[in-house]
């Protein structure tokens, strides 16, 4: 987006104008499926699909993107998680080694692998790993009640739950009888190279549990190729690219999080992963700036809390996107977001406002809504009584 434009993008027209642009570069040919999602899973599990496409499926999965990825930024930070830091080429080894793990204990038999992890590093491991495995992984959250775990246990029949060593004895409480406990931290680099089993782009890859608020919680199944398109479609909005530290605040058993993992990670940039529950967002501010975050996603309650507490003059001075999403943003919120992310002129350049830092010219700060499908340049923003807020003209944000 040129700086100081606002322009309505939908996310709706989004997909679809990414869609029909891929199709007519001759990158996506896809004939509609309308199998259900339990059915699309059995046919991938006894070896058939009745969805075709003209891209080579092995090009189209995570696994596949990851090692492409460590192999053009090997030394490259992928995930950092307090002081801990991993490289593209430690993610890919372990993911391979899990995948490994995944296949000898189960021997080919079908089923679910669930992801239960307080840490977000080396459960981001495990995700690549089950990928990689051809196995759906099911994330459970180890902060959710034990009701809801064993919900969620018992109704996705696993077959392997993949755990640390902290919470081994935990894990081995929960799962029900024939899924084997396997604890990732224990598991050593494959010395020499075995066949995993091939993954099609229209495998299923992962399945994820509603919160249940409305009754039990349910299932929804996505294949590697779409979460894929949708994460790419993220990555161009945002312009996420290799030099880019982009924050993972929310539990990866929260479907926002793919956003982050797959449209960051599988863009070469540094995913950064902060704890609030732990961490508070009392010192949200100061490891945004620690950690040179440049894309912050997070909902607009968080970032509303996190702005309140700062000192009038504090500038977030890396941070080049914002993207809020699940709750209504309000015209407090933009101010906090312009008052933060303060504009001054750029020194030569007359009637353009840009972000300086350090003497280098920067492209503005932008405000990204997810719910409401508008991307704000934070000069144009207009308040819209009483209280919510829209720009252009269009219809109401939020």
């Amino acid at each position: 987006m040129e700086p100081g434009t606002i322009r309505k993008t939908s996310s709706g027209k989004l997909r679809r104008n990414a869609c029909r642009e891929a199709f007519l570069a001759g990158e996506l040919d896809v004939r509609y499926d309308q199998t259900p999602a339990k059915e699309q899973e059995r046919l991938h599990l006894e070896g058939g699909s009745r969805v075709t496409t003209s891209v080579d499926a092995g090009m189209q999965t995570i696994g596949v993107r990851l090692a492409k990825l460590a192999s053009r930024f090997p030394e490259r930070i992928a995930v950092v998680e307090g002081s801990s830091a991993v490289t593209f080429r430690q993610l890919d080894t372990a993911a391979t080694a899990i995948a490994h793990a995944i296949v000898a204990v189960r021997q080919g038999l079908p089923g679910r692998v669930c992801l239960f992890f307080e840490n977000r590093a080396p459960a981001i491991k495990a995700i690549f790993g089950a990928g990689r495995s051809s196995y759906v992984y099911v994330p459970v959250d180890a902060g959710d009640p034990e009701e809801r775990l064993r919900n969620i246990l018992l109704d996705s029949e696993p077959v392997a739950l993949l755990t640390g060593q902290c919470l081994l004895e935990r894990a081995r409480t929960i799962t029900p009888p024939g899924c084997t406990v396997i604890d990732i931290a224990g598991l050593q680099p494959i010395a020499q190279v075995r066949p995993l089993p091939e993954v099609p782009s229209d495998a299923p890859v992962y399945l994820y549990y509603t919160s249940g608020s409305t009754g039990r919680p349910k299932g929804a199944i996505q294949t590697h190729r779409n979460l894929l398109f949708f994460a790419d479609a993220y990555a161009r909005a945002l312009a996420i690219g290799e030099h880019d530290r982009l924050s993972l605040l929310y539990t990866l058993s929260f479907n926002a999080a793919n956003m982050d993992i797959f449209g960051g990670l599988l863009s070469g940039a540094t995913l950064c992963a902060y704890d609030i529950r732990r961490e508070s967002v009392a010192r949200l501010a100061d490891w945004l700036d620690r950690e040179r975050i440049t894309v912050l996603h997070t909902v607009p309650t968080v970032f509303r809390e996190m702005g309140n507490r700062l000192p009038p003059d504090r500038l977030l001075s890396h941070l080049r996107v914002i993207d809020l999403g699940g709750e209504s943003v309000f015209a407090g919120d933009v101010d906090l977001f312009r008052a933060h992310t303060q504009a001054r002129p750029a020194r030569g350049d007359r009637g353009r406002l840009d972000r300086t830092t350090q003497g280098r010219t920067q492209q503005p700060a932008q405000l990204w809504l997810d719910r409401s499908g508008w991307s704000v340049s934070r000069r144009r923003a207009r308040r819209d009584p009483p209280g919510r807020w829209r720009c252009g003209g269009g219809r109401r944000g939020g």
